[in-house]
């Protein structure tokens, strides 16, 4: 994504200032941005990662439902454990990355 497209997306932002929520899609395209930059990779994530995404936040199992108007809470991304787990949803998604790059990489680029 170039500066201008990120500049429009985060133009109400004020600098240094995390919102405490933020809509599920907004935060669709920053973990592809952080996903695909992360792991070198040359396409990002698809429709179906971002349900599996929105379904380990929101801790719902539907495959009907479009998230992208919800909300999602500083705290849910950050700083509540996943239901059952030890570590937060960032925690996670940071594992995955980390795990992708230095694992699964070719198979990812290869699709």
């Amino acid at each position: 994504m170039s500066l201008s497209n990120r500049r429009w997306l985060f133009q109400d932002r004020l600098p240094f200032h995390i919102p405490e929520r933020v809509l599920w899609g907004a935060m669709c395209r920053t973990l592809d941005m952080k996903f695909t930059a992360e792991v070198q990779a040359p396409q990002g994530l698809c429709p179906e990662h971002f349900l599996f995404l929105a379904q380990k936040v929101f801790d719902e199992q539907t495959y009907s439902q479009d998230f992208s108007a919800r909300m999602v809470s500083w705290s849910q991304f950050n700083k509540e454990n996943l239901p059952g787990r030890t570590f937060t949803f960032w925690q996670w998604f940071d594992g995955v990355m980390e795990l992708t790059k230095r694992h699964l990489k070719d198979y990812w680029n290869n699709g």
